[in-house]
C-alpha cells in the first residue's frame, strides 16, 4: 500500500492549525464594538456577554511579565500591543482562574494602574472628548 505523503502533510497542517486556534484566544471584537458605542459610564456586565466573574484592566505600557503576574497567559493573546500603545486598555476576562476572552477599549479614564475587578465592580469611565 502506497502512502500518500501529501495527504499526511495536509492532515498534519490541519491539526497544527486547529491546535493553534484552540491555544490562541481571539480578541472579542463584538464586546469591543459594543463598548466603543457606549456613553460615559460603562458597567461591563451590561455590555460583555458570556460567563466571566472578574476582569483585569490592563493599562498602557504594562509589561508582559506584569500581565502574567495577574494571571493573563500572554502567550495565548494574539495581540499584546498594550505594552507599546497608550490610547487604549486591555480587558482580560476570567471565570474563576480560567482566562476566557479579551478585548481592547479606547479612551478609558480613572484606571491609574493595572487592576483586577469583580463583575460587580467592573465599571469604567470613558474619556470625554471636547
Amino acid at each position: 500500500m502506497k502512502v500518500q505523503w501529501w495527504l499526511i502533510g495536509a492532515v498534519m497542517l490541519l491539526v497544527v492549525g486547529a491546535g493553534y486556534n484552540v491555544y490562541k484566544i481571539k480578541e472579542d471584537t463584538t464586546s469591543a464594538t459594543q463598548l466603543a458605542a457606549a456613553d460615559d459610564r460603562i458597567k461591563l456586565a451590561d455590555y460583555v456577554s458570556g460567563e466571566w466573574d472578574a476582569v483585569v484592566v490592563v493599562t498602557p505600557y504594562t509589561s508582559e511579565q506584569e500581565m502574567r503576574n495577574f494571571g493573563i497567559p500572554t502567550s495565548r493573546l494574539r495581540n499584546t500591543s498594550i505594552t507599546y500603545l497608550d490610547d487604549r486598555v486591555l480587558l482580560a476576562f476570567f471565570e474563576g482562574d480560567r482566562f476566557v476572552k479579551y478585548c481592547y477599549v479606547q479612551q478609558v479614564s480613572g484606571i491609574p494602574y493595572t487592576m483586577r475587578l469583580t463583575r460587580d465592580e467592573a465599571v469604567l469611565e470613558k474619556v470625554k472628548l471636547l
